[in-house]
């Protein structure tokens, strides 16, 4: 994934650095997957018990207290005052993150023990965040360091709720409700996505 987040931006032929990221990871979880391991495993669904929806409700909770404590932190209202077409999009990509460093990356590693596997999770998810805002040929209006430290910190706590709970819906919705509250005011795709 950090090839890609190093090469999607990119002209032709890097961009193809960018595409066999995408492929090497997708081959990476198709082999697990044929190897007789369960999706729901894989991903980190389990049984869906009160637990988790214990675990859920809070992941509500700190997603919205993060992504408002971000907004204030860049001199914006604490609340969104519409919704743009992209926070759809924002909060699906931040479901796909978790599925892919909450989901698969850290049941992997859960051999190593719990607190190992979260913290290797978080710091990948937050290799990948850095690597994507650090080629950047924009203009980056967020101090680097601060991303992949927020991004480090947040994915423990995520991957903390994943691994408290059982199941990857906690940590979902923890980033989905981040997302919806950063990126609510935006029209179009910000350049990360697609430029």
């Amino acid at each position: 994934m950090i090839l890609f987040a190093l090469f999607s931006h990119q002209g032709f032929p890097l961009i193809l650095l960018s595409v066999t990221g995408l492929l090497v990871a997708a081959l990476c979880i198709s082999l697990h997957l044929s190897s007789g391991a369960s999706v729901s495993e894989t991903f980190g669904f389990s049984r869906f018990r009160r637990k988790v929806g214990q675990y859920a409700l809070l992941g509500v909770f700190i997603g919205l207290s993060l992504g408002i404590i971000y907004r204030w932190a860049f001199s914006a209202t604490p609340m969104p005052p519409r919704l743009g077409w992209f926070v759809l999009v924002a909060a699906l990509i931040g479901s796909a993150e978790e599925l892919l460093y909450r989901g698969y990356l850290q049941s992997l590693l859960h051999s190593l023990g719990s607190l190992p596997a979260v913290a290797v999770a978080a710091l990948f998810h937050s290799g990948y965040k850095g690597a994507l805002f650090a080629v950047s040929s924009f203009p980056l209006d967020i101090n680097l360091r601060f991303l992949v430290i927020a991004t480090f910190l947040a994915g423990l706590a995520f991957g903390a709720m994943r691994e408290r709970s059982g199941h990857i819906a906690p940590s979902i919705t923890a980033h989905a409700c981040f997302d919806i509250i950063v990126y609510s005011e935006l029209s179009k795709a910000p350049w990360w996505v697609w430029s």
